[in-house]
């Protein structure tokens, strides 16, 4: 269900980014990408995305950042889907955080920020080196001025990669695919796993109600659990609908149980069980 349509790498450590065979690590043909060189050992980018998904119409690129503009299949909107690698310098990295709010501010459409920043937001995250509190305070004001959201992820933290440099890449490429995927169905279990747990509770209040009056902070409880829960089944909707549309632009009538696994969701109501 949580098949990657767009990537981002840093870290390449590939002196010519063209010499990157992507398809050998994306495991199809059904791709595009582009990439930044690496100076010496250091640095190096490389965005990949599914043709298929992601119609792109302008790529913006310096030695930090690679800004890939598309539209993407299921979302109304155009998509800048920027990979970073911030220099280690903090004045780089301030005139770097300037130049990407500038062009976020003159680019319409949502925005995707991923990529290693080499900086942290709190004195706890930072590990094996020294803290910098201007480095932190230019940061965070980044996030608040770019009005982002911070997901916390980490799937490359553990990461071990030896040999060349393609060898290097090629590994950490599938070690990061598994690790989005791992998170992805864990993170999806765990919403559902939530809503369960609230329809429980309201159906245990239900109980409660049919053998004397419930109490006013019980009332309250059984309201908000209805919200709740209707929130939840809004937003677990809304992803079903979007990947339908993806599976059934990629796949069209191959994916009829699952597209009418969609169309049977839509005339769903939401009610407790």
């Amino acid at each position: 269900m949580h098949k990657i349509s767009l990537f981002g790498i840093q870290q390449t450590q590939m002196s010519n980014a063209e010499e990157i065979n992507v398809a050998g690590c994306w495991g199809s043909n059904e791709f595009e990408h582009d990439g930044v060189n690496a100076v010496g050992r250091s640095g190096g980018l490389l965005s990949i995305w599914d043709k298929k998904l992601f119609s792109v119409f302008d790529i913006i690129k310096t030695r930090y950042f690679i800004i890939v503009s598309g539209n993407c299949c299921g979302i109304s909107s155009p998509v800048n889907f920027d990979n970073i690698y911030d220099p280690q310098q903090v004045s780089d990295k301030a005139k770097l955080w300037d130049e990407l709010l500038t062009i976020k501010d003159n680019k319409s459409g949502a925005w995707v920020f991923i990529g290693n920043f080499n900086a942290v937001r709190r004195p706890d995250e930072r590990m094996y080196s020294q803290f910098c509190s201007i480095t932190t305070a230019g940061f965070n004001n980044f996030i608040a001025e770019a009005g982002l959201i911070d997901l916390k992820m980490g799937a490359c933290a553990n990461f071990k990669g030896y040999g060349s440099s393609y060898s290097f890449f090629a590994t950490k490429l599938r070690y990061l695919k598994k690790a989005i995927k791992d998170w992805s169905r864990k993170e999806f279990g765990k919403e559902q796993e939530n809503l369960n747990q609230i329809k429980n509770r309201v159906k245990e209040l239900d109980t409660f109600a049919e053998t004397r009056p419930l109490t006013e902070a019980e009332f309250g409880e059984r309201r908000e659990g209805f919200q709740k829960i209707g929130d939840m089944e809004r937003a677990l909707f809304t992803d079903l609908k979007q990947k339908a549309r993806i599976r059934w632009a990629v796949d069209g009538d191959k994916n009829t149980k699952f597209f009418r696994t969609y169309v049977n969701n839509k005339n769903r109501k939401n009610q407790i069980t």
